[in-house]
């Protein structure tokens, strides 16, 4: 989960399961693709549709069109950025970020012969 600015007010951009299948469902391909997309060709559309996806889990009443309005005068390689990171935290291109274990207290053993019947 990450939080940034836009149009003067705090947003938080987190990815899941179903932001993830939204923003595929909306674009009609793969996130690869659609972040590929984004970052390669600047393509303004899968821009707004990575930060929709990204706010989708907290605003799931924004639409597409209210995200894009959030894109007018941002910087949106950083936002881009912000949410393609938030991504990798969730798992999307790899495994998802977790905690190390914890280390569990080993069972001593006792070196003392048992008697047997």
């Amino acid at each position: 989960m990450k939080s940034i600015e836009l149009s003067g007010k705090q947003y938080t951009i987190e990815f899941d399961i179903n932001s993830g299948c939204d923003l595929e469902d909306a674009a009609g391909k793969s996130i690869g693709e659609v972040v590929n997309d984004a970052l390669t060709n600047l393509s303004l559309t899968s821009n707004r549709l990575v930060l929709w996806g990204g706010l989708r889990k907290h605003y799931p009443d924004m639409t597409l069109a209210e995200a894009g309005d959030l894109l007018i005068g941002a910087d949106r390689v950083s936002v881009l950025n912000t949410c393609i990171e938030d991504m990798k935290d969730a798992g999307f291109f790899g495994r998802a970020a977790t905690k190390p274990p914890k280390k569990q207290a080993r069972a001593k053993v006792s070196a003392k012969p048992t008697a047997t019947s």
